[in-house]
């Protein structure tokens, strides 16, 4: 499914500063222990990794991996490995069946769905989705990052799910580079 959400138009094409957001981060969480700028994957090490899944990743999370593949984060948010990447069908099947044992789907409407922000209900994840996301983060205390290609912006940007035992469900956002403005404030992204 390829949705226009909340104005992402298909001319946009911007560029992420993660060169810049990594260096923030490195000088506010100096216990990180790792350098400033991570080694990022090489464009074949990506095409490879494309290849592999059948699919072209999103443009910030693509961009973000070309700066920084695998990057320890913060305490709750560690990004794996281009090699380590995989659909949660694949790397984590006991995940699926709990969400949807016995093949049950229950599926969300799309006017609970597509509400994101501080109105959004997590409890209103479509379970059906969970096979097919890309797992991009480790588990950290029952807590991991999704990449969901069932929901695709006109720009090519995945919706992102942050994932948790903490909650019924996950809390969506409409792209990895939301996410990442959300959970590090954007004061760790330069203007």
């Amino acid at each position: 499914m390829i949705v226009n959400v909340s104005g992402m138009s298909r001319t946009c094409s911007p560029r992420y500063p993660w060169v810049e957001f990594l260096k923030v981060m490195s000088a506010r969480h100096q216990s990180l222990r790792a350098p400033a700028v991570p080694l990022g994957a090489t464009e074949a090490e990506i095409a490879r990794l494309e290849g592999r899944l059948g699919r072209r990743l999103p443009p910030s999370y693509r961009e973000f991996l070309a700066v920084a593949n695998g990057w320890k984060g913060t305490a709750m948010i560690l990004l794996l490995h281009s090699c380590q990447l995989g659909w949660t069908r694949d790397l984590d099947p006991e995940l699926c069946e709990s969400w949807a044992p016995d093949g049950v789907h229950p599926t969300v409407p799309d006017e609970q769905y597509f509400v994101y922000g501080p109105e959004q209900d997590c409890i209103h994840a479509r379970d059906e989705y969970i096979p097919d996301t890309l797992r991009v983060g480790r588990y950290v205390e029952g807590q991991t990052l999704m990449l969901n290609p069932h929901v695709v912006t006109l720009d090519g940007e995945w919706e992102t799910w942050d994932f948790s035992i903490d909650y019924p469900g996950a809390h969506r956002y409409r792209s990895f580079w939301e996410f990442m403005r959300s959970r590090f404030g954007k004061a760790a992204f330069p203007s």
